[in-house]
């Protein structure tokens, strides 16, 4: 494991730079600068479903600040925001900061004795699960948006990325070692729901919706 970077009198967490790291390509994938590198001087990383409520009121200032529809925007940052995500797992994963699952046999466990968190059982890797689950919902994000250009209602690409996530995350959640609270779910858990819950109504709306180009004609 390899928590920190000693570079002379610098130290950087490698989380920090991976969630900048995440940033910086969500960043090239959107073709905005949206990444923050003050990141790297946080020496541990944020919850997700903060770090997706902050991420989106940042989001709607740029929508408004470029006079893009906040709606059509969030279809263009979704794809972006996944792989963003993804790539901040592998810094949990180089840090060993407690985000790994519950003990396993299976032959990839692992174990974090240098980590932030450190364990010398072998549990899944859940980073490295999680890097891949996002990594194919951007796939399918990037796929979708290709035909939502289309005319299709803004919001719908937004909706998938709600569903898809929400769900990620709330199985992955059977295999943390986060501590229960809302009816035996983990706080993330809970996130997770109104995240699908979210993605849900406004899928709905979106299919409600009359698409520009079907105004158009």
């Amino acid at each position: 494991m390899i928590p920190f970077l000693h570079l002379g009198p610098v130290t950087i967490p490698t989380f920090g730079l991976m969630v900048a790291t995440g940033l910086l390509v969500a960043a090239y994938v959107l073709q905005a600068e949206i990444a923050d590198p003050s990141l790297l001087i946080s020496r541990f990383g944020f919850a997700w479903f903060g770090g997706f409520i902050g991420g989106f009121i940042a989001l709607v200032f740029l929508a408004r600040h470029y006079r893009i529809p906040v709606l059509e925007f969030m279809d263009l940052c979704s794809p972006a925001a996944a792989v963003g995500y993804a790539i901040g797992r592998i810094g949990c994963l180089l840090s060993g900061d407690g985000d790994y699952g519950i003990s396993t046999k299976l032959p990839w466990g692992m174990s974090f004795p240098n980590g932030v968190v450190p364990t010398t059982e072998r549990v899944h890797p859940t980073p490295i699960y999680e890097f891949l689950i996002w990594i194919l919902i951007a796939v399918i994000l990037w796929q979708a948006g290709q035909k939502a250009l289309n005319g299709e209602a803004a919001g719908k690409l937004f909706s998938y990325y709600l569903i898809l996530t929400g769900v990620a995350r709330f199985l992955m959640e059977f295999i943390r070692i986060n501590p229960r609270s809302f009816f035996g779910m983990s706080n993330a858990q809970a996130a997770s729901l109104v995240s699908i819950v979210l993605g849900i109504a406004l899928l709905l709306r979106t299919k409600s919706a009359v698409p520009a180009s079907a105004k158009e004609t």
